[in-house]
């Protein structure tokens, strides 16, 4: 038996993925906030397939410190860690600050995988085999290093373009710390499909979303299948479709300095945060 750690289990995509390892026996772990919602994600997976193993870990994943703190409870369950799969992704159509003074975008869609996958990467780099997935898209939006929380100027499109760009560039850097040692990070596009994540865009936009989007049984086949097929082996650094076609990194996502310094930026972030809580302890 493997186990899964899974992120947005609560959406569409994350929920399909779940069904599908839970099928094949795989002991699964959802974390989210809304104990509700993954209980009942929990309920309807064991009475479809009959899997018992489910476990949630609570955490809201717009804050650093409750990220932390699910990884310690995470470590604190499992001694292994074959999987980690980032599905929780939001689209805010205004400028909202966390916790943390993070645009909540960049707080939910970049940094949570960040550190959530910094926190476990002793577990993962040791367990043979683990592969970290993240669900994204091509964006090809650069990032504006120099107002990366939007607080100069911000626009909701821009603003969660460059989030997607961060995931092609945080799974690169990623990529190369894991090469050689037999574990693997990689990106998904999933295309368009049905989820809450476009509640907040415009009226035109939903009803465009909604007439091309596509069911979520797929993309939750092809990140079951890309996790845990041994015929996907070789998937260190890559990016793939819901039809396993290996796509072209979008945009400058591929430029190594650019990937290193949002990885440099984002480990800022999360020591700051590590000094402000001793302060305040």
């Amino acid at each position: 038996m493997k186990t899964f750690v899974i992120t947005g289990a609560t959406g569409a995509i994350g929920k399909a993925a779940a069904l599908e390892l839970a099928r094949t026996g795989n002991n699964l772990i959802l974390v989210g906030r809304d104990k509700e919602k993954l209980d009942a994600v929990i309920k309807e997976i064991s009475s479809i397939t009959k899997n018992q193993t489910t476990n949630i870990v609570l955490a809201d994943l717009a804050d650093i410190s409750s990220v932390k703190k699910a990884a310690e409870k995470i470590k604190s369950k499992i001694t292994s860690l074959d999987g980690l799969i980032h599905v929780a992704a939001a689209y805010k159509s205004k400028r909202e600050l966390t916790k943390d003074g993070l645009e909540y975008m960049f707080a939910l869609n970049h940094m949570a995988p960040f550190v959530l996958t910094h926190e476990l990467l002793t577990l993962i780099n040791s367990t043979p085999g683990s592969r970290v997935l993240t669900v994204s898209a091509p964006s090809t939006t650069a990032l504006k290093f120099e107002d990366l929380q939007g607080s100069q100027r911000f626009n909701a499109l821009t603003a969660f373009g460059a989030t997607k760009m961060a995931n092609h560039l945080f799974t690169y850097a990623l990529s190369r710390r894991m090469h050689g040692i037999g574990t693997a990070a990689m990106i998904f596009h999933p295309g368009l499909v049905k989820s809450d994540l476009i509640r907040e865009m415009a009226l035109p936009l939903r009803l465009l979303f909604n007439l091309l989007s596509k069911k979520p049984e797929k993309p939750g086949h092809a990140i079951a299948q890309l996790m845990t097929g041994s015929h996907f082996n070789d998937v260190n650094g890559k990016f793939f479709s819901s039809t396993f076609k290996e796509l072209h990194p979008p945009g400058n996502s591929s430029v190594t300095g650019l990937q290193e310094k949002l990885w440099d930026v984002s480990e800022e972030i999360l020591e700051s945060k590590k000094q402000k809580t001793a302060v305040s302890v």
